[in-house]
C-alpha cells in the first residue's frame, strides 16, 4: 500500500465542551490515536448546518484512514480478478471496468493526484 504524507490512523472523533468561558460551545476534532487534532471545529464559523451534520462529517472524516486501506485492498481485489467477458479495464459500460476506475480515483484524491 502507498504511503501517504496524512497523519496515520486510526483517527477518533472527539467532542467535548471547547472552554468554561463559552459555555454551550463544543469542539469537534477528528484526533489521532496519541489525541492530536487532525481536523478541527470550534463552532464559530457562523456555519448555518447543524451540529449533528458536522458530528457526522467528522465521523465520516474519521473513518478516511480505514475507507483507504479498503479501497487499496478493494483495488489489489477487482485488479486481480477475472472481468466478465475479458474486458481490459478500461471499456464504458462496464460494472468491473468502472469499480476499478471509481476506487483509483478514489486512492488518487487521497493522495492529491
Amino acid at each position: 500500500m502507498k504511503k501517504g504524507k496524512h497523519t496515520s490512523g486510526p483517527w477518533k472523533v472527539y467532542h467535548q465542551e471547547l472552554r468554561k468561558q463559552f459555555p454551550g460551545h463544543k469542539i469537534i476534532e477528528v484526533q489521532d490515536d496519541h489525541g492530536n487534532a487532525v481536523v478541527q471545529w470550534s463552532g464559530f464559523d457562523n456555519s448555518d448546518r447543524l451540529k449533528k451534520v458536522h458530528l457526522a462529517n467528522a465521523r465520516l472524516i474519521a473513518a478516511a484512514p480505514d475507507l483507504l486501506a479498503a479501497l487499496h485492498i478493494a483495488a489489489q481485489y477487482v485488479d486481480n480478478s477475472d472481468s466478465p467477458g475479458g474486458c481490459d479495464g478500461r471499456q464504458k459500460n462496464c460494472a468491473h471496468c468502472d469499480a476499478i476506475r471509481t476506487i483509483n480515483k478514489a486512492i488518487a484524491k487521497a493522495y492529491g493526484e
